[in-house]
Parts: C-alpha cells; structure tokens; sequence
C-alpha cells in the first residue's frame, strides 16, 4: 500500500492489529478445547457409571441385554447436540472477536491527515536542459 511514502510504519501496525487478532482466536481456541474437554469428561463418568448401574441391574435380573444396549444409545443420542453446542459457542466466540477487532481500529488515528498532504510552493522557476537546447520557465 503506498499511503504518502510510509509503508514500513504501515506494514508495522497492520502486523500489531494481526498479532491482536492472532491473539484473540487463540484465547478462543483454547477456550473451546477445555469445553469440550470438561464436555467429555462429564460425559464418559456419567456413561461409565450407568454402564456399571444397568450391568448390575441385569446381573439382578431387573434388566436385559437389550436395556443397556438401549441405554448406552440414548445416551450417545444426547452427546450429539453437546457437540454441536460447542461449534455453536466457538462460532460465536470468533464473530465476538472479528466485531472487536473492527470497533478497535476505529479510533486508530493516521499517522498522517488530510491537511498535511498539501505542500506549500514557493517558486515555480526551474531549468531544464534538452538535446536540442535549452528551455526555461519563470
């Protein structure tokens, strides 16, 4: 980008405002891993320990082969929306971190504003010199 000769300042504060962002969907990723990580821990304790309720209540007789396979099922049914409701707060979470990022580099100030483009002449002579001659301007 050429804004009036100043790429380098340029190119360094758009790598900061990447760095931020960069930033900003780490702490998001990791966030969503430890949720889904506390997710299935929950999840296989709580299935584990209903295995071991309903092996016990077939070895009793209170319950069929058929029962736990039944349970087991419903119980891999009702992971699946946890799953999906983890993609939904990971989705939500980055658009919370694009909008910020947006609303932020509004107050950024230019380097540079619109008054300080014009540049005062004072003379206007010059010379310049061809193969044909000369030519001047006053």
């Amino acid at each position: 980008m050429k804004y009036f000769n100043n790429e380098n300042y340029e190119t360094e504060e758009y790598n900061r405002s990447l760095l931020k962002y960069e930033e900003a969907s780490l702490k998001t990723s990791q966030s969503l891993a430890l949720l889904n990580f506390g997710q299935n821990a929950i999840f296989s304790t709580a299935l584990s320990a209903i295995m071991v309720l309903a092996a016990r209540e077939i070895v009793a007789g209170r319950m069929t082969v058929g029962d736990l396979v039944m349970v087991n099922g419903l119980l891999f049914q009702l992971s699946i929306p946890l799953n999906f409701l983890g993609s939904v707060y990971r989705d939500l979470r980055l658009a919370f971190t694009d909008m910020q990022v947006k609303e932020g580099g509004k107050g950024v100030q230019p380097f540079f504003s619109a008054g300080q483009i014009y540049m005062s002449v004072t003379s206007l002579s010059g010379h310049v010199r061809t193969d044909d001659g000369e030519a001047s301007r006053s």
